[in-house]
């Protein structure tokens, strides 16, 4: 009947059978076929009751649809309570994620107040401060993050990357001095494939260091001894993988797949050993297939994972610049340079202020757009702009658009608390020659300022 069978046997059985006849009834449902009742026939007179036959099937077509609802409505109630208990168990786990760099902020801040305290108790102090801070920073990001993915609102920005100068970056960021006291039996390698003078691509940079950054974290978490292995390969022409390789705690066969969801953790029990939101790798994912790639993960529990990712890429033929050195604070004085110092918050200007003082710079001060706009007609010497974009009066997106009409080359460094990609491009569109996200880091503003001041 659905031609599995070669016509030459059905007609062989045909006439063993003594079939006169076929007759075909479909078994349905609002609309829905679950299959059909095939009658064979040994005569040609035609079907005696019909349609009792026909109130048969129909009534079986009734029982078999009750019971697909039935078993529909078993497996929807089950998956929303694993759903129900998983998002519980990550609500409960992000409070304490949240909660715990809060308090060391909160403590350590109240022990800073005593001023009985020791040089190096300050320090420890405000080390403390500031780890818990790029704790909350991330966690704020992750979320941020997960949830621009699942509403579509993520874009991809290709940039220029000389990938072997990138690779290097973003391993020496992670594999510090301190990673390794911390991690004295653990071995950590990069690999490279392409040479320097060959490795200039095309991909989005942010996207592609987030990723990576997801996984060399978990790399150095899950790892106590043996090794934390980072690198690339190119297979084809136009793909490149990436690899995080470690000989870490490994995960379940059973878990592999699961690592990737979102809100799902390979250990949601409250008295796990590592910490972390449990939306790194959902969110590498999500951003590996808005980059038209595949990630996957190889592991074997108690012995290590390995975690791939491959991504298109478009690879540039230029010439490659060097990196410069910027650690310069006190070799440098920019006497004769004037910085504008657009900030409507006075903590913001307090930081922005003290990194500039290092070098000497002449600072002007403007505190909405509207004044940025006033002292750039008064003052042709001035060399840099921070401009804030979210200001009172006139926002940073007009002021730039303006400031651009009356000086086309002045270098203007967008400086806001919006961190999305879009942001990033309207800040670009409005003039901006770059865009400062914050928390602003101090080796990151010192890179700016070496771009165009020193």
């Amino acid at each position: 009947f659905n031609w599995q069978v070669p016509r030459e046997v059905t007609s062989r059985l045909e006439e063993v059978l003594k079939i006169n006849e076929i007759q075909g009834m479909a078994l349905t449902r609002q609309g829905k076929l679950y299959g059909a009742v095939i009658i064979l026939m040994l005569n040609s007179k035609s079907l005696e009751e019909k349609q009792a036959l026909e109130t048969f099937l129909y009534q079986a077509s009734i029982a078999i649809h009750r019971r697909q609802l039935e078993t529909e409505l078993v497996n929807a109630k089950e998956r929303a309570e694993e759903s129900d208990k998983i998002k519980t168990s990550f609500l409960a786990n992000m409070s304490h994620e949240i909660r715990t760099p809060m308090n060391g902020i909160l403590g350590f801040a109240q022990l800073l107040a005593n001023e009985n305290l020791n040089r190096e108790e300050t320090r420890e102090y405000l080390n403390a401060i500031d780890s818990n801070g790029k704790l909350l920073i991330s966690l704020i990001d992750d979320i941020i993050d997960i949830s621009k993915i699942e509403t579509g609102h993520v874009k991809i920005y290709p940039d220029k990357i000389h990938l072997n100068h990138f690779m290097a970056d973003v391993f020496q960021n992670f594999i510090t001095d301190s990673v390794k006291a911390d991690k004295k039996e653990v071995r950590f390698s990069l690999e490279t494939s392409l040479p320097n003078d060959d490795c200039l691509i095309e991909a989005d940079l942010m996207r592609l260091r987030q990723i990576i950054n997801n996984l060399i974290s978990n790399a150095i978490k899950f790892t106590e001894k043996g090794f934390v292995k980072v690198g690339y390969t190119v297979e084809k022409p136009s793909i490149i993988t990436f690899y995080v390789c470690d000989s870490g705690i490994g995960i379940m066969k059973e878990k592999q797949d699961m690592i990737f969801e979102r809100f799902v953790q390979a250990d949601l029990s409250i008295t796990r050993k590592y910490g972390g939101s449990g939306l790194g790798l959902a969110i590498s994912k999500g951003l590996v297939e808005l980059m038209d790639g595949r990630i996957w993960v190889e592991s074997e529990f108690q012995k290590g994972s390995s975690f791939y990712f491959s991504l298109p890429y478009r690879q540039i033929k230029e010439q490659i610049t060097q990196k410069i050195d910027h650690h310069t604070e006190g070799k440098i004085k920019l006497t004769e340079k004037t910085v504008l110092v657009v900030e409507d918050d006075k903590f913001s200007f307090k930081y922005l202020e003290a990194i500039l003082k290092r070098y000497e710079v002449n600072i002007l001060h403007a505190v909405n757009g509207a004044e940025a706009v006033e002292m750039c007609m008064k003052n042709s010497n001035i060399s840099l702009i921070l401009m804030d974009i979210q200001l009172p009066n006139l926002s940073g997106y007009d002021a730039t658009r303006q400031i651009r009409a009356i000086h086309k080359d002045i270098p203007i460094i967008a400086q806001t608390a919006n961190a999305f990609d879009e942001d990033k491009q309207k800040c670009l569109e409005a003039g901006c020659n770059e865009y400062l996200a914050k928390p602003i880091a101090i080796n990151t503003l010192i890179s700016i300022l070496a771009k165009y001041l020193f």
